[in-house]
């Protein structure tokens, strides 16, 4: 009898330990390039923020995940650390090929961000689509960013290739290049923190309108399976009033409007 109750006490600690080994492994390590407001940032409080994450947070919750985010200086250093094993997911990358070689990525959008073209604004340029306007200009873009198929290809036209956004807005403010692309909200409230906006000026056509997705590291056990159930969760999850309001308070309306009744 007492070597049933020993076996029985072992049991229930094995079942207890297996539990929380599975909670464990039930953590995303969830890797961050600097604040991309209002997709993904980090408050005072060190709190995150922003459409993109909260929607990564609302999926992976759903299906059993915590999320442990750690910050990078730089989107170079953060694909490396994807491809080494150290990051597990991101919630705003669009795939490209050089991308592709280190994540998998959901197929369904979670939203759509733009890429543009910002200038001094004492320097206006005409712009209505077609890359070839650009081609007499020096343009500061982002190491590790795609701007779309149709400028990433463009070998003729002269980028001056920055770390992170801030060195990309202080270069244009100094006069490197004539014009930088980047996403408008995200460089004007950079600008503002800086006391520069008033400096810039953002052309009304986009670049490229990016379909945003979550990427999750090739080097991630079952990465596939993860993919699969993401997405998933994302088309269920764009049809609820959590979904909508998460877009309105960023201040992706428009977005809502497009989308029309499949939301």
């Amino acid at each position: 009898m007492e070597r049933l109750r020993r076996l029985i006490v072992l049991s229930v600690l094995l079942m207890l330990a297996g539990t929380s080994l599975a909670s464990e492994n039930k953590v995303l390590r969830v890797g961050l390039a600097e604040d991309f407001a209002p997709f993904y940032y980090q408050d005072q409080q060190g709190l995150f923020h922003g459409a993109s994450y909260e929607i990564l947070l609302a999926v992976t919750e759903k299906l059993g995940y915590q999320l442990k985010v750690r910050r990078y200086p730089s989107m170079q250093l953060l694909l490396a650390e994807m491809r080494q094993g150290k990051v597990d997911i991101n919630p705003n990358l669009s795939n490209t090929p050089q991308r592709a070689e280190v994540a998998l990525f959901t197929q369904t959008p979670h939203i759509f961000e733009t890429q543009d073209i910002i200038t001094r604004a004492d320097h206006s340029i005409n712009f209505s689509g077609h890359m070839l306007q650009l081609a007499p200009y020096r343009i500061g873009v982002n190491f590790g960013w795609t701007y779309g198929k149709a400028f990433d290809s463009a070998d003729y036209l002269n980028k001056a290739y920055k770390a992170d956004s801030v060195a990309q807005l202080k270069g244009l403010l100094a006069g490197e290049y004539d014009v930088a692309i980047n996403n408008r909200q995200f460089f004007m409230e950079t600008a503002a923190k800086l006391k520069a906006s008033q400096a810039f000026e953002v052309v009304a056509t986009p670049v490229y309108r990016l379909p945003v997705t979550i990427a999750i590291a090739k080097s991630y056990n079952n990465a596939s399976v993860l993919r699969d159930q993401l997405e998933v969760e994302i088309v269920k999850f764009k049809v609820t009033d959590e979904y909508k309001d998460i877009l309105t308070r960023y201040g992706f309306q428009s977005q809502l409007a497009e989308e029309g009744e499949a939301l």
